[in-house]
Order: structure tokens, then C-alpha cells, then sequence
């Protein structure tokens, strides 16, 4: 086993010799095999193979889509490439999109002065070079200088080549990339969407290759986004653990304190346009009932909130305002940049002119953002008090109530 290990990678190398001399003796082409031919010899001067001035103006703005989606295709490719090779083998430093762009860039500018096509990953030369033993970038410098060698002296010896000995190299190299285990674990695991994510990339990289798979795996991932973000985004009401500031969702134990006339709203998602209909028909929903008066917002798990995110925030405090009298929303643990977002969107300023229009005041306009859960609940339990919506005894007791799930 290790000798076979050892000759794997020469097989490909024997292969081609072997081919190439029997290609030389009974001359594939006189019997219909599909051959390699003449290759030009020599490398391209550069600017040599640029189109003439006036090809090159009518031409310019028609290829501008193309070469965008093409630039594209090959920078997912070549970044999906990158972490597939660093996660099975490897490496010193974990893959940037960053420095892999900028070296794509790099690499396709030089490529354009000599005429060249568009650069990028390439799976079957990545997994030659690894089953060679490649682990560095001498494989790529020595690798080219193999290229430029027979550029410039050795093109005729490949006019007999196969390109079924080509083809067959090719998926010995890369069959080994392909992994079987990934579709299976996603299908135990009752992932069908991502199931089916997978085979429709795959089954698009057998039939039309690798510049439409996976673009439109990327368009798949995104469409999958954004269906779990606006059908399934998760609104969890929370409860208190007793004797504690702490708050998990009522589904997870039977022994929370239940605070009267407050509600405390977990939103597991960013609040964009995908989802901001949920959002407002969840609160709505619990702050239209007659025993509550503050639906507390936990905003700890919203990582961002878009322009249509705001705009639902205020129309829903206008909403409240109008047709809920006497109660409010308080919002809890914003992280920094959805403050931001809320406080240009002049999200604050409404919220405090609804707070102060109830007699409640505050020290500043961004003090309206609670700095945790249980600092909102404690402001909201004052109101109540104050405004005598419940008995006190009602919150003293409030540690040893059960709630019923």
C-alpha cells in the first residue's frame, strides 16, 4: 500500500508517455481518436494579442457584464477552493478573501498582457499538486517553469496526446475532492433544504461545470437566507429565573417568574425587510391583550437592522401610540452599531416622546436603550406601579409564581 501511495503520483506521468509513444506508432488520428494536435510554440509577446483600437471600442462596453461575472465566478471559486484545501489539509495561516482577492487581481493583470484567459483557482491542479505532495508555493513556481519549458521547446511532443488520456488525469486528480460525507451527515441531521442545496450544486457541476455551479449555490444559499430569515425567525417570550436577573425562554423550565403587565420578547434574528412583518405582528399581537402593558425587547441577538428595519420600528411605535393607550416597547441589550441604526433613524425621539407623553421620564434621549433585560423590566414594573395597573403584592410575589406553559 505505501508503494502504491509512493508511484500514484507518477502514474499520470507514465500514462502520458505511454500514450504519447503509441500515438507516434499506430497514429490515433488515422483511426478516429480525438488528439491534442498542434499546440503554438512559444510564449506571447506582450500586448501582442490585443484586439485593434476600434475592435477594442465597439467591444468594450458589451464585455463590461461579462468580465464582471466572470471576475466573480472565478473569485468564489477560487475562495471555496482555498478553504476546502486549508479545512482537509491545512496550513499555516487560515484563508483570507481578502489576500485572495488582491492576488486574483494581481495575477489576472499580468495575465491581460499577454492575452491570456481570466485566472483563477483551479480544482484539478490543486488536486494534482497535493496528490503530488505540494504543500508550498514552489509548487506553482516550479510548475511554471515546467510550462515555460515546454512552451518554448517541447509543444510538438504532445501532437499525438489523447484527450480522453487528458480527461481521465483530470478526474483522477479531482475525484478525491469530492466530498459524499457532507450530503449524507446534512440528511441525518433532517437538513433537507441544504440537502438539496447540495445536490442541485453538484449535479450542475457534472453537467455544466464549475463557473455556473457555483454561483448558483451562492444564489441558492441567499434565497435560503433570507426564506429562513422572513418564514422561520424564531420570537421567544422569556421569563424570569427567580431570584435572579436572568431570563431564558418560558418553553425551557415551568419554575419562571411571571412579571404582570410585562412581557419580554427575544428576537433571534437581524431586522430587515425579509422579516419586519413578523416582527410587527408578534409584538402587536402581545401588546393587544389587556393585561399587558410593556412588551420588553430582547435585542441581544439582532445583528443588524436595515433602513426598512427602522422604518418598522417607528410606524410600530406610531401604531402603539395611536391605538394602544398607556402602553409601550422598551428595548434591551442593542448592540452597538443597531443603536446607531435606530438612533439616525430617529428611532430614540419617538420612543421618548411616546414615554414622556405617559409621565415617564428619563435623564437623556439614549437612555431609551436598556442596558439588559432585567433594567428594562425593573423600568417598565415602575410604571405599572405607578400607574396602578396591578396590585403591588402582585410583584413581590412575582419569585414564586409558576409559570403555566
Amino acid at each position: 500500500m505505501r508503494w502504491f501511495k509512493l508511484t500514484r503520483p507518477y502514474a499520470a506521468l507514465a500514462t502520458l508517455v505511454i500514450s504519447i509513444s503509441l500515438g507516434y506508432a499506430v497514429r490515433y488520428d488515422q483511426h478516429g481518436i480525438e488528439i491534442v494536435g498542434e499546440i503554438p510554440r512559444g510564449i506571447p509577446i506582450p500586448f501582442s494579442l490585443f484586439p485593434a483600437e476600434a475592435l477594442w471600442r465597439a467591444h468594450f462596453v458589451s464585455l463590461i457584464p461579462t468580465a464582471l461575472l466572470a471576475g466573480l465566478a472565478g473569485y468564489l471559486e477560487s475562495i471555496a477552493l482555498a478553504k476546502k484545501i486549508y479545512k482537509d489539509h491545512g496550513g499555516r495561516k487560515p484563508v483570507s478573501p481578502n489576500r485572495e482577492f488582491i492576488s486574483l487581481g494581481i495575477a489576472n493583470s499580468a495575465q491581460m498582457l499577454l492575452g491570456g484567459f481570466p485566472m483563477m483557482g483551479s480544482l484539478c491542479n490543486t488536486s494534482a499538486a497535493l496528490m503530488c505532495g505540494g504543500r508550498s508555493q514552489v509548487t506553482a513556481i516550479v510548475r511554471s517553469v515546467v510550462i515555460a519549458i515546454v512552451l518554448l521547446l517541447l509543444t510538438p511532443v504532445f501532437f499525438y496526446l489523447p484527450e480522453a488520456v487528458l480527461a481521465a488525469n483530470v478526474v483522477v486528480a479531482v475525484v478525491k475532492m469530492v466530498d459524499f460525507k457532507s450530503p449524507v451527515a446534512l440528511f441525518k441531521m433532517m437538513q433537507f433544504i441544504d440537502f438539496v442545496v447540495w445536490v442541485v450544486t453538484f449535479g450542475l457541476m457534472l453537467f455544466t461545470g464549475i463557473h455556473i455551479a457555483v454561483p448558483t449555490a451562492v444564489g441558492l444559499t441567499l434565497l435560503v437566507f433570507i426564506f429562513r430569515s422572513s418564514v422561520h425567525t424564531k420570537v421567544k417570550r422569556l421569563g424570569r429565573v427567580p431570584g435572579t436577573t436572568t431570563y431564558v425562554p418560558l418553553k425551557k423550565s415551568r419554575c419562571l417568574a411571571k412579571i404582570p403587565t410585562v412581557v419580554v420578547l427575544d428576537f433571534q434574528a437581524p431586522l430587515w425587510y425579509a422579516n419586519s412583518d413578523n416582527f410587527t405582528d408578534r409584538v402587536l399581537e402581545e401588546i393587544s391583550s389587556d393585561d399587558v402593558k410593556v412588551v420588553v425587547l430582547d435585542m441581544s441577538a439582532v445583528s443588524f437592522v436595515d433602513s426598512t428595519g427602522v422604518d418598522t420600528m417607528k410606524d410600530l411605535i406610531d401604531v402603539i401610540n395611536t391605538k394602544f393607550e398607556g402602553k409601550f416597547i422598551a428595548l434591551a441589550s442593542c448592540k452597538c452599531k443597531v443603536a446607531q441604526s435606530l438612533v439616525n433613524g430617529h428611532v430614540d425621539r419617538r420612543l421618548h416622546e411616546l414615554l414622556l407623553r405617559l409621565g415617564c421620564k428619563l435623564d437623556d434621549d439614549h437612555s431609551i436603550f436598556f442596558t439588559d433585560v432585567h433594567s428594562a423590566v425593573e423600568f417598565s414594573v415602575q410604571y405599572t406601579r405607578r400607574c396602578s395597573f396591578v396590585d403591588t403584592a402582585a410583584f413581590e410575589s412575582a419569585d414564586s409564581a409558576v409559570s403555566e406553559v
